[in-house]
């Protein structure tokens, strides 16, 4: 877990440690799967309880390089990652449906022998100038 970002949380895999770029792959997608699992069963007890609006979450997976490494000043550094790839992790959580888990090409060649996946179709995502496989 990096950051928590408004109402969303930034998470990464493989850095300070690797299990391998296919594990730590496979590792995101399971968690997200997870989540997803979780967040439904949560919205059981919580309509059981009638709590208020249903809760949805939605999540963007991408794999690829990143700059990882402390960030700032001498007042305040932070560990986290920037670049392109997680620019487009953010780009496919906006875009997925709500209970639903978006992933980059790069991630589905990763993780497609353990996981089934369905394609979506191209994205047009701010910050890129093609559309985006997902």
């Amino acid at each position: 877990m990096d950051k928590y970002i408004g109402d969303a949380c930034m998470v990464f895999f493989g850095d300070p440690t690797t299990r391998g770029e296919v594990e730590d792959a496979c590792a995101c997608v399971r968690m997200a799967l997870e989540m997803q699992a979780q967040i439904e069963e949560l919205q059981t007890t919580w309509q059981a309880l009638s709590q208020g609006t249903p809760l949805s979450v939605r999540m963007g997976i991408a794999t690829g390089p990143c700059t990882v490494g402390n960030f700032g000043s001498a007042y305040q550094l932070t560990y986290t990652l920037l670049g392109t790839t997680v620019n487009l992790a953010s780009r496919l959580e906006t875009h997925a449906p709500a209970g639903a888990v978006l992933i980059s090409q790069a991630t589905y060649l990763l993780i497609c022998k353990e996981f089934e996946c369905r394609p979506h179709l191209p994205l047009d995502v701010k910050g890129f100038s093609a559309p985006v496989a997902a």
